[in-house]
This record gives structure tokens, C-alpha cells and sequence, in this order.
């Protein structure tokens, strides 16, 4: 059986979708979770989280956080949560040095484009 997860981080909701299984890892070890598992509050620290569906398995590199297990719902809220082969936003936080240059840089990505000919200082 399925249930639903959340991973959120304070730039953007990361995932959410029925899952089959999910591990992260705690300061005691890697816990994973499936469907029906007991209601708990636990902090999660930086580290591979393994999300399994029914049709895929998904990895990503996570930060310090916590999870939330509640009935058929898990959220986890983290520092930072990036799936194998997205930049990390930390990383393009320190490129950009600025708040102009970090705003112009997520503009451009989102308008699917690099905005490197112009420099607006």
C-alpha cells in the first residue's frame, strides 16, 4: 500500500506523491518508513533520502530537518533537498553574492535560459 509524502524546504516544495517506501537517515541510523508505520517526530540529518514508488526509486541528497509520520502522511521539512543531478541552492546562492544577482539567476533558470551577456551591476 501507498502513502503520501511532502518534502519541503524553505525555497521550494521538493516532492509530493504516493510512495511505496522512504528512508533517511537520523543522528541514530537510517530509519525507512512504509505504509501503516507508527506516528512519530523525528530529526532528520544530512544524507541520502531514498524514495521508492511503484514504479520508480528516487534518490536525493538531503539536509538537517525534521519528519513528520502521521497516519498515511509523512512530511519532511529540510534544510535543503536536491534529487541526483539538480544544482544544490546553496551553491547558487554563494555564485550569485547578491540578492539582485540571485533573483536575475532564478528568473533566468526559470524562464529555462542563461542570462550571462548582460552583467547589471
Amino acid at each position: 500500500m501507498n502513502f503520501h509524502v511532502n518534502i519541503t524546504t524553505p525555497e521550494r516544495n521538493v516532492y509530493s506523491g504516493d510512495i511505496e517506501h522512504l528512508r533517511v537517515n537520523t543522528p541514530d541510523g537510517k530509519i525507512g518508513l512504509l505504509y501503516g508505520a507508527l506516528p512519530r517526530v523525528c530529526i532528520i540529518t544530512e544524507g541520502d533520502i531514498e524514495i521508492k514508488t511503484t514504479v520508480l526509486q528516487l534518490h536525493a541528497e538531503c539536509g538537517d530537518g525534521i519528519m513528520i509520520a502521521e497516519g498515511d502522511r509523512v512530511t519532511v521539512l529540510a534544510e535543503f533537498c536536491v534529487f541526483d543531478g539538480e544544482p544544490r541552492e546553496e551553491q547558487t546562492i554563494e555564485r550569485a553574492g547578491d540578492p539582485y544577482k540571485l533573483a536575475k539567476a532564478k528568473i533566468a533558470s526559470a524562464l529555462g535560459r542563461s542570462d550571462k551577456s548582460r552583467d547589471d551591476n
